[in-house]
């Protein structure tokens, strides 16, 4: 679900999940951490900025911070509680902190 609104934004955003989730240490209570990440734009320009990267990206202009951006797309995503979407700005690694919404299985089960 982060790939998908990732590449609403740029098709060609990658994600990987990282941490205690993929190596099999997680446990209920856990986070899952996923890092996005947008491949190298080729240009003929000396210093392609971010904005033209943008233009790249299917033609969505960067606005603000790609951290910005997609926080915004994920606070109208139904599976996230809107009010838990916190954005951590001024760090090495952008970081988005986010609450799902339970998941409801068929057969009354959470």
């Amino acid at each position: 679900k982060v790939q998908a609104a990732a590449a609403s934004l740029w098709p060609r955003a990658q994600c990987k999940v990282f941490g205690s989730v993929p190596v099999g240490l997680s446990t209920p209570a856990s986070d899952v951490d996923v890092c996005v990440w947008l491949p190298k734009v080729m240009s003929t320009e000396s210093a392609p900025s971010l904005a033209r990267a943008g233009v790249l990206e299917g033609r969505n202009v960067i606005k603000g911070t790609l951290q910005a951006n997609l926080a915004h797309v994920l606070a109208d995503a139904d599976w996230v509680q809107p009010d838990s979407l916190k954005t951590i700005e001024n760090t090495a690694v952008p970081v988005i902190t986010l609450v799902t919404r339970p998941l409801h299985r068929a057969g009354g089960g959470a």
